[in-house]
């Protein structure tokens, strides 16, 4: 218990050192995070997603700044995949293309057809 006592101050000790009393983490600069997404508002996720968007941005007081594209940089679910992957997105959302690189998320895209735990694991162990 002391010894992690002691390595907590000693890691807040060497932060405040490292930049003038001002934490490191504190004086980092702000990122841009580019977010696409294959639909535009009024789509009730595109909503939602500009909504987390703005939200994060907000809460982060502009330290890490979410520009939402929906419908706009991709329109394919599966580029939206490659331009993450690639790095020249930084967040998406494939949403159904998904299933289509891990067949295993298919499930989430049928929960009507899932009627409880064990009849899931049924279907995936037999």
């Amino acid at each position: 218990m002391v010894r992690v006592v002691a390595v907590g101050v000693a890691l807040v000790v060497s932060l405040l050192a490292a930049g003038s009393g001002t934490p490191v983490l504190a004086q980092a600069k702000p990122q841009k995070l580019d977010f696409a997404y294959i639909l535009a508002p009024p789509e009730s996720g595109a909503v939602a997603f500009k909504w987390m968007a703005e939200e994060v941005t907000r809460r982060s007081h502009a330290t890490l700044t979410v520009v939402f594209h929906g419908g706009t940089l991709l329109n394919k679910e599966l580029e939206i995949m490659d331009a993450v992957k690639s790095g020249n997105v930084a967040i998406g959302s494939p949403s159904g293309a998904a299933s289509t690189v891990f067949p295993e998320l298919g499930v989430f895209l049928v929960p009507y057809l899932v009627r409880d735990y064990a009849h899931a694991y049924k279907m995936f162990i037999g």
